[in-house]
């Protein structure tokens, strides 16, 4: 009988640690918390990697909760404005949800 592993190898940790990050910046960018955001960006959070739970990429999830401030730092860090093309985009997301200076925010920068 094989023994059952007592802690992760070292190629699960950093799967864990990537997970963690990306959580953090979806979670932040859901809830309106820009310098969360910047830190879990600064610590190597993909910028258009949606995260594991709810499956929307940051800028979506920043859109979807009129969290202009937050938006305007993804796209300046190099988030595609136009979202995942099978998905909802996050101007449809901000229109969706009525934030108008969102919605204005995304028009300038060339949604």
């Amino acid at each position: 009988m094989q023994a059952w592993p007592t802690s992760p190898t070292q190629a699960e940790q950093v799967r864990l640690r990537h997970l963690a990050q990306q959580d953090l910046l979806s979670i932040a960018c859901f809830g309106g918390d820009a310098s969360t955001a910047s830190a879990a960006l600064a610590s190597g959070a993909s910028i258009d990697e949606p995260s594991t739970f709810p499956t929307r990429s940051p800028l979506e999830l920043a859109c979807c909760g009129g969290h202009t401030e937050i938006a305007r730092l993804l796209i300046a860090s190099g988030a595609r404005i136009d979202g995942d093309p099978a998905g909802p985009t996050p101007l449809r997301m901000a229109c969706g949800n009525s934030h108008i200076n969102t919605v204005s925010m995304l028009l300038a920068a060339g949604a």
